[in-house]
This record gives structure tokens, C-alpha cells and sequence, in this order.
């Protein structure tokens, strides 16, 4: 048998001309990079609101920082075990009495981290804009309990609701939760900066 060469269809790409020939890598950068940025501008934008940062501080936040990368998904529960240290560094370490200054839950209602934060949000922006901002925070949540759960239709309701693309390898999936999380605390401190102080 011989081998032989194919030539590729189609031009190079316009990224990859600027990143070889023109020393100009692409703009873009890993969300891995932007999560410490997004989580420090969300606190630095209750600061201004509250007068208190919306974050607690913990020894383990580096730790979690370190692991927080897409080729954790590639681990046995890795997209899942991804999801839990995403959501012990942000929901785990959300001050509930911060975001009680802007909203508090009706008499007989007891509004968790995640639903006090998306309807602080909501006072900002209303409640439909707040439910769809803050799905990849549910997402996330809902993701990290998989594992303990039979069945697949739960994963897959979660990495719909964290916008991820069940058909993308593994790491893309890694990747894109990543994504997602970055963007929408940027989305929520961008919402937060609207509140009365």
C-alpha cells in the first residue's frame, strides 16, 4: 500500500497567516486567564456598590485557581469535579448578607447563594434578562451534583444550562464551561455596576 498526500481544501486561515507569517498571535485569550480578572472586578464592583466585597477570602482559593483549566475535563468526572471547584470559588464564597442589601427573599422564602445573586442582578436589569444571564451559574451548580446522580439526562440538562456542546471533545467542554462562567460573572459585575449604592 502507498501513502499518500492531500492537500487540504480552502485557503489558510486569516488567524493562522497573522500568527506564522506575520508574528501577530490571536487577540484572544484562555478563559482560564480571565477568571482571577472576573472574579476580582465582580468584588471590586460590590466594593463600590456595598462597601464590602461580594467574595469571602480563603487559603484555598489559589489552589482552586490553579485547577480551574479545561484539560480537567479530560479526568474520570472531570468536566463534573470542574464544576465543583468553579462552584466552591465563586457560589461557596458568596456573602448572602452582601446581596441582601439589594434584595431579600419574601417572608417564607429562603433564597440560596445563586438565587439571591440572580435576583440582585434582576433589580439591575429585570427578571427575564437576570434568569437567562445567570443559566451557566446554575449550570454549574446543577453539574457538580451529577456524578452522585443515576442517569444521564441530569448531565446533560446541566452542561445545556452551563452552555456547553454535548458534541465537543472533552476539553472543548472544559473549555467552554470555563467560558461560560468568565463571561457571566463579567455580565453580572457589568449589571452590578447599575445598582443604587
Amino acid at each position: 500500500m502507498g501513502h499518500h498526500c492531500v492537500t487540504p481544501d480552502g485557503d489558510v486561515s486569516a488567524e493562522l497567516t497573522a500568527a506564522q507569517m506575520s508574528v501577530k498571535p490571536a487577540a484572544t485569550k484562555a478563559p482560564e486567564a480571565l477568571l482571577q480578572p472576573a472574579l476580582a472586578r465582580l468584588d471590586e464592583v460590590f466594593v463600590a456598590k456595598t462597601g464590602e466585597a461580594l467574595l469571602r477570602d480563603n487559603r484555598v482559593v489559589p489552589d482552586l485557581l490553579a485547577k480551574a483549566h479545561r484539560f480537567r475535563a479530560a479526568e474520570a468526572d472531570g468536566l463534573e469535579a470542574l464544576a465543583k471547584d468553579l462552584n466552591s470559588l465563586i457560589t461557596e464564597r458568596i456573602k448572602i448578607d452582601v446581596l441582601r442589601r439589594h434584595a431579600s427573599p419574601p417572608k417564607g422564602e429562603n433564597w440560596r447563594e445563586l438565587k439571591s445573586l440572580e435576583k440582585v442582578v434582576a433589580a439591575a436589569i429585570g427578571e427575564a434578562d437576570a434568569h437567562s444571564l445567570m443559566g451557566p451559574m446554575f449550570g454549574m451548580n446543577d453539574l457538580r451534583n451529577v456524578a452522585s446522580h443515576i442517569g444521564g439526562s441530569d448531565r446533560e440538562d446541566a452542561m445545556k444550562r452551563a452552555r456547553i456542546d454535548l458534541s465537543a471533545p472533552v476539553t472543548g467542554q472544559g473549555r467552554q464551561l470555563l467560558a461560560a462562567v468568565v463571561e457571566t460573572l463579567d455580565a453580572i459585575s457589568s449589571a452590578a455596576e447599575n445598582l443604587p449604592k
